[in-house]
Formats: C-alpha cells, structure tokens, sequence
C-alpha cells in the first residue's frame, strides 16, 4: 500500500515521502514531484512507518518496528544516519515535528497509558509533557511551538480535545465543557488564530472551528455526512479535507475558513484516504484506492485532471497504512 508524507525536502523540491511493501514489511521511499525514480530509505525486515519531513527538510522522523517494539527514529533526507531516538521497551509511535524542527513530540505507552512526550531532535531532553491518567491522540503543534493540542476519548464514542503548554504541561479543555461531545484531529492554522478540528454529532461528522483558547466556534459543514483529516493551506485561508456524501467513496474537498466556497476536488469514483497541500498552496496530493491498486497522485488546486506519481504495480496494498501518515 502506498501512503505519503509532502514537506519541503532538503533540495528545496516538494518531495514526496511513501510507505509501501516490499518483500514482507513496510518500508519508506523518496520520490520528487514528478514520480520518477523513487528512492528506497530503509531497509529491514520488519516495518518502518509514520514518516515525515522536518519542517526544515533535513530529516525524516519515522516509527521502526526494527527492534521488535515501536520506536521513534530519525534520520537525513537521503536515509543516512538511522537511530533511535528514546530507545524503551514500551511502544513510541506517532511522532510530529515542532515548527522549528528542534524537538519532536511522540505517544509512548511507556507508563501503561498513553501520553505525550518530547524530545530533541538529536534524542536529548526526553521528557513526559501530559499525565498518563488518560489516553491521548491526536497530537498538533501551534504554529509558535508553545502549545500542543491533542484528544482524549472519554468513553461511550465521546471524545475532547485538550491544550498542553509545552514550557509547564499545564492543560486546559477546549472542547464544551459538558463533555458530551466527541471531537477530534485538531489542526491549527498556520497564522495561530484557529484550529480546525472534526466533531461527530447526531447528523453527520463534520467540520469546525474555533480559537486556541476554545472561543468562537463555528461549523463549517453541517449535515449528513461524514468528514475527516482537516489541512490547513499556508496562508491560513482554506482547509482541504476528505468527505463522504454518498455510500459509496470518499473523496477530497476544500473550504474557506470562513465555511464559503466548499468544493469537491476529485471526480474519479475511487477511495480518496488520504490528501495534503503542496508547499505552495498551487497543488494537492493525494492518495486514491482504485480496487487492489493504490497510487499517489497530484493535482492543480484549483482544478483539473490529477496526474499519477506512483505506479502500485510491484508492491503489495495495505490500506490501513494510509490512515497514520503525516504532512508537514
């Protein structure tokens, strides 16, 4: 199965990260924006998944199985330089990158639940940010690198999102505070002033915003449908996200901050799982399941015919893989 990761690599291109099978594991290639000669950055027999780029573009930060546990690794553009990062018997998964590209927050299982933990980029200053009292997920940066937003299930399919401060862990709930909600993957804008996040309520799962302090919130899609994996573009003014408006396929759509403009940006009658900005806002990538086939393919924003990056031919599909990959 093909999933991927955009960010802004090392030569300054919108090169692309996947994750496909080879042999009996899951591992991580390069390719560049035109889907030609991908490079193949870790080899083990056991699976490297959740690669992304560094916000600087100089390193990949993945999850290994190589050690028989999951473990946070990172290593150079080219696949140079592979280690571990807080090596430990428990699961570490999930890692994201801080804007600066200095620190990395990750959840480890390590103390039994699931909590946030940070640490530098070269494995230095591991330290517990949240308490493990409860799960958490879901975890995203604010685009000053102060705090972190994440989600925590409180049972009965009912879920809040929560803000840690990143100097003192102190957290507050930005969710209603009645808890009867089940809201979800927050994402903050790239300007600070909002997060994006999913909320599943008695007509659909839909879109929505509000302030970082848990102010103004506002639907931006009502109904009955379900949507997912909200994007913000760069200049903070529209979210691309994944939509399904009939029973039979999901599909990619973007909006304006403000809930204007709403529009569908593929046509193909395929499974659209998984969708990402380019650098630029110009272009959108994403990853459409066409039976046993899966491939990467890129598109104008602001319309048009998609052009295919990956050829599934040669690798064994997994579509699971697709619903942890990462987009800086």
């Amino acid at each position: 199965m093909v999933s991927a990761s955009t960010g802004l690599a090392a030569s300054g291109s919108n090169d692309l990260l996947f994750l496909a099978q080879s042999e009996l594991s899951y591992q991580i290639y390069r390719v560049g924006s035109d889907g030609k000669n991908p490079v193949r950055l870790t080899s083990d027999k056991r699976d490297n998944l959740q690669a992304s780029w560094s916000p600087d573009g100089k390193k990949v930060v993945y999850t290994s199985m190589r050690d028989g546990n999951a473990e946070i690794y990172v290593m150079d553009a080219d696949g140079g330089h592979q280690r571990a990062l807080a090596p430990h018997p428990g699961d570490d998964m999930y890692p994201v990158w801080s804007p600066n590209s200095r620190q990395i927050a990750f959840i480890s299982n390590r103390d039994k639940l699931n909590a946030i933990y940070l640490v530098d980029a070269d494995g230095s200053n591991l330290r517990k940010l949240t308490a493990d009292t409860e799960e958490q997920q879901d975890h995203a940066w604010s685009p000053d690198g102060r705090e972190i937003a994440y989600t925590v299930p409180t049972g009965r399919k009912l879920s809040l999102i929560k803000l840690a401060s990143v100097d003192n862990g102190q957290v507050k709930t930005l969710s209603d505070s009645n808890g009867q909600v089940a809201d979800g993957s927050p994402s903050w804008s790239p300007d600070g002033s909002l997060i994006a996040y999913i909320s599943i309520e008695k007509e659909g799962i839909n879109l929505k915003t509000m302030g970082p302090d848990g102010s103004h919130k506002a639907s931006l899609t009502t109904g009955k449908y379900r949507y997912s994996a909200p994007r913000w573009s760069s200049d903070s003014k529209q979210i691309l996200f994944l939509g399904v408006r009939d029973a039979s396929h999901q599909d990619v759509y973007v909006i304006n901050r403000d809930g204007s403009g709403e529009r569908k940006l593929t046509n193909s009658g395929a499974e659209h799982v998984w969708a990402s900005w380019s650098h630029d806002d110009s272009r959108v990538y994403f990853v459409a399941l066409d039976g046993p086939r899966s491939d990467i393919f890129v598109q104008e924003a602001v319309g048009g015919l998609p052009m295919r990056l990956t050829s599934g031919r040669g690798f064994k599909m997994d579509p699971l893989q697709l619903r942890v990959a990462n987009a800086n």
